[in-house]
């Protein structure tokens, strides 16, 4: 069985040790040259760097003989793109899209590509969290190897007030949604961190204090 992960990040690189585990043969197509060195390091898969909506890129990956290709990059557009390319091109017959916008999630469905987002998933889920002072829940999933947090951004944090481009993070280190007020923002470069924030991180527990830091005071 062979499967193909178009995108980059922590919570690609928990998903490709997966499919490793069941056995699979893995193919990993990014565009960050930092996280195809670090999947070429940790990870027993072949790792293309480059764009995953190019042909040719798609050749180097043998996409026509996956089983799965699962399209989880931070453009929806590139993820839809890199789907319907393995749906009527490739023929592939398993394929997924991780949507960024929950409110993609139907547009990919009515053009024939399965979606889901991560993001309804944090939202049915805040109805469950308790709030603890700065620090509102701290959830270990993947048998602790990840954790998930949920804190308020206060005027002593270091980041208050910076683009999160700008910010420094770990590479296995996501902030997955931000709550201001009642606005869910699917955040990206140019979103700012404000004051008064909810933001919702993934870190590994190695590295836990020091996005905490980044965060927090």
């Amino acid at each position: 069985m062979k499967a193909i992960i178009a995108g980059s990040g922590i919570t690609v690189y928990f998903l490709a040790k997966r499919f490793v585990s069941k056995g699979y043969s893995l193919v990993i197509i990014s565009n960050v040259p930092e996280d195809c060195d670090y999947y070429s390091r940790y990870l027993k898969a072949l790792v293309i760097k480059g764009d995953c909506t190019d042909p040719e890129i798609l050749k180097q990956g043998d996409v026509h003989s996956a089983n799965i290709l699962i399209g989880m990059t931070t453009r929806d557009q590139d993820n839809l793109a890199v789907c319907q390319l393995a749906k009527l091109y490739y023929k592939v017959p398993r394929i997924l899209a991780v949507v960024n916008d929950p409110d993609n999630a139907e547009v990919f469905s009515k053009l024939g590509i399965r979606a889901v987002s991560s993001c309804n998933f944090l939202i049915q889920s805040l109805d469950t969290l308790t709030v603890l002072d700065e620090i509102k829940q701290q959830i270990s999933v993947v048998e602790g190897k990840v954790m998930m947090t949920e804190l308020e951004i206060t005027h002593k944090a270091k980041c208050a007030g910076m683009y999160l481009k700008d910010i420094t993070l770990p590479m296995s280190a996501l902030v997955i949604c931000i709550m201001r007020e009642d606005e869910v923002i699917i955040p990206r470069g140019n979103t700012k961190i404000m004051i008064h924030d909810r933001v919702f991180l993934i870190t590994l527990p190695d590295n836990h204090s020091v996005v905490l830091g980044i965060f927090s005071e």
